[in-house]
């Protein structure tokens, strides 16, 4: 796949723009920093950047699907998990 920066994922950028971005792709990964990723999870689970869906950890991972009703949470990993020690 093609690497590239996108506009829209600072910590404190509104996360309506990259939610819009991933409408047409078909695969993405995003890598990002907080409290953007966790208000961007929000967004696209439940509609809205608040409250804090996912509680993201420095060196963790999450994996949204797209389906017919909306995006889920199909896994998360912990930097623990990872044998990481984690904050």
């Amino acid at each position: 796949g093609e690497l590239r920066e996108a506009a829209g994922m600072a910590p404190l950028d509104d996360p309506d723009s990259v939610a819009d971005a991933t409408a047409s792709a078909a695969a993405l990964m995003l890598v990002g920093h907080l409290p953007h990723l966790s208000r961007l999870a929000s967004l696209l689970l439940v509609g809205t950047p608040e409250p804090e869906i996912v509680r993201f950890r420095m060196g963790g991972a999450v994996a949204l699907e797209r389906s017919e009703d909306g995006w889920r949470l199909a896994w998360f990993v912990t930097p623990d998990l990872l044998g990481g020690a984690g904050p």
